[in-house]
């Protein structure tokens, strides 16, 4: 038995190549549904390299908006000295 993952109480965001097919046309979360509490699937243009390097402006604009959309990172309490 291979690696199983823990259940994932937060949002998952995927980023999925439109040139490339579903392994299961009736999961469009590629499987996070089955870990992920949440699962947003954003399409960008190419496939599995061409979405890296024809694409990868539509590439950055996708990560750009999850980035910008994703709360206030929580920081550790700084160590007094």
């Amino acid at each position: 038995m291979g690696f199983v993952p823990k259940q994932y109480d937060g949002r998952v965001t995927v980023l999925w190549p439109s040139e490339l097919k579903l392994w299961d046309a009736a999961d469009p979360t590629a499987g996070w549904s089955k870990v992920a509490a949440e699962v947003e699937v954003k399409t960008i243009p190419g496939g599995h390299i061409t979405c890296l390097t024809k694409n990868v402006s539509h590439l950055a604009q996708a990560l750009k908006s999850c980035i910008e959309t994703t709360g206030p990172a929580i920081r550790a309490p700084e160590k007094s000295e």
